[in-house]
């Protein structure tokens, strides 16, 4: 059963609703299935544009593919280029919207990928799209499948809630715009192979990927009562799927996780390096700047070989080299782990790195009982796990009213202010709070792996202050010269 008003239209060609000048147009479709080849929500200068799939009357289901013809392309467009135009897309239960691109390699660029689902893309523009109640869903597919919220100087934002799930390979919030993903509710969103793969031979082998703010642009992430965000390489053969907040210099990621049973994960299935160099990684203003709070009973995990999490450390990619400003709080019993993993002992060690680069600013607190951030290489040989505070840059690391660090990772190293050019300090305040530091904790010195006896060796300014009763531990406590 459909319904359309205005100019709103149904067809095999398109489903649209406020496409054409000054144009207002609603598209309402309670049950059946249906297949198009495009659909455009407020477009072309429109003032409104609405499509409902609310599965009122029984299931829904809507397939969009690029049929590889002229004017099939694929996407999803939710107020692109439409001048001050408004779009909403709303999917309800049991209702799934699917789209799938047929994208292609010319030799230097994907044509038709990476654009499956568009939201607010265009200066002046205003689009939102939700996701609610149990069965609903909305999936991108195919090759180089991607969510773009908030882009090129445009306002979008998309919620998934109330059991709802999304899922895409590459989520990108707030590129030159303003973009945000709210996740609550029993909400589930997946990024990862299983949407499909990067079709730019220089990604091949890339694992799910996610970034809030990019190119001067603003990029959220608020999630509550049980959401979950998941980026992993589910096929366990790409590598390095990556969270990142603050992608490069003038852009802005912020993150609130709160609630118990919220989570957001990153996982790294099998060996990583074999298709790609990395792990799963979580990056805190990777060139940028960025805030995030994960607070009340929350979880943000970073799993597998190569673990990682950095703020204010550069991309690590070979982009930037420098980092702003950038803060994480775990607050109020909410838990981050960073764990290796091991893979039988020849995996890579989990790190945690806060301060990593040059003219960056890193500053981590952990705070109130039961608030902890444990680093771990469960099953890794030798040396498994790596906490530095202060690396090439400013590196803070503050532990108080109850809050846990600790480094139980094989052989586990914890450096404050590791290298010449950087500054570490980290305090620690508070009879019941502690900082679990592993088998060696140097300040003002840095671990050499790379000889065949690892010795510690010179390092940048480093300090550690014990307050009102607090608690450090070490099996070798070494202080630079």
């Amino acid at each position: 059963m459909q319904y359309t008003f205005y100019d709103g239209t149904i067809t095999p060609a398109a489903i649209t609703a406020g496409t054409s000048a000054l144009g207002y147009g609603i598209v309402i479709i309670n049950s059946g299935s249906y297949s198009t080849q495009k659909v455009e929500i407020a477009s072309n200068t429109a003032v409104y544009g609405s499509v409902g799939l609310v599965g009122f009357y029984g299931p829904t289901t809507v397939n969009v593919r690029n049929l590889g013809v002229a004017g099939s392309t694929g996407e999803i467009n939710v107020a692109v280029d439409s001048n001050y135009g408004y779009g909403i897309l709303l999917v309800g239960p049991t209702a799934s919207l699917i789209s799938t691109n047929t994208a292609f390699w010319n030799g230097s660029t994907v044509v038709g990928g990476y654009s499956n689902l568009n939201i607010g893309v265009g200066a002046t523009t205003y689009g939102i799209a939700g996701v609610y109640g149990a069965g609903a869903s909305l999936e991108t597919n195919g090759t180089s499948p991607a969510i773009n919220i908030g882009h090129d100087d445009g306002t979008g934002y998309l919620s998934v809630f109330d059991n709802a799930e999304a899922g895409t390979l590459d989520l990108d919030v707030g590129r030159n715009g303003d973009g945000g993903l709210g996740i609550d509710t029993g909400g589930l969103v997946t990024v990862g192979n299983d949407s499909g793969f990067f079709g730019n031979p220089a990604n091949s082998g890339l694992g799910g990927r996610a970034t809030f703010g990019s190119d001067s642009g603003y990029g959220f992430l608020n999630m509550y009562l049980g959401g979950s965000l998941a980026i992993e390489n589910a096929d366990g053969q790409t590598d390095h799927p990556t969270l990142t907040f603050g992608l490069d210099e003038g852009s802005y990621g912020y993150a609130n996780i709160r609630d118990n049973g919220t989570s957001v994960s990153v996982i790294q299935s099998g060996a990583a390096g074999d298709d790609f160099d990395g792990g799963a990684s979580v990056r805190i203003g990777a060139g940028g700047s960025a805030v995030v709070i994960v607070q009340t009973d929350a979880m943000l995990s970073v799993l597998g070989d190569g673990a990682y999490l950095g703020v204010a450390t550069g991309d690590g990619l070979g982009g930037p080299t420098t980092s702003d400003e950038s803060r994480l709080r775990i607050l109020s019993g909410a838990d981050v782990l960073v764990d290796a993993q091991g893979y039988s002992g020849e995996g890579s060690a989990a790190k945690v790195i806060i301060g990593g680069v040059s003219g960056g600013d890193g500053d981590v607190l952990v705070n109130g009982a039961g608030s902890t951030l444990t680093i771990d290489s469960s099953g890794a040989a030798g040396f498994g796990g790596l906490l530095i505070v202060g690396g090439a840059g400013e590196g803070t690391l503050a532990i108080s009213d109850g809050g846990l660090v600790q480094n139980i990772a094989p052989d586990g190293v914890t450096e404050i202010g590791s290298d010449p050019a950087g500054n570490g300090t980290a305090t620690v305040t508070g009879a019941a709070s502690r900082l679990d530091a592993g088998k060696l904790l140097l300040i003002g010195a840095a671990f050499d792996a790379g000889t065949e006896t690892p010795q510690p060796q010179n390092g940048g300014e480093g300090a550690l202050n014990l307050v009102d009763g607090s608690t450090v531990s070490a099996s070798t406590t070494l202080v630079g010269s």
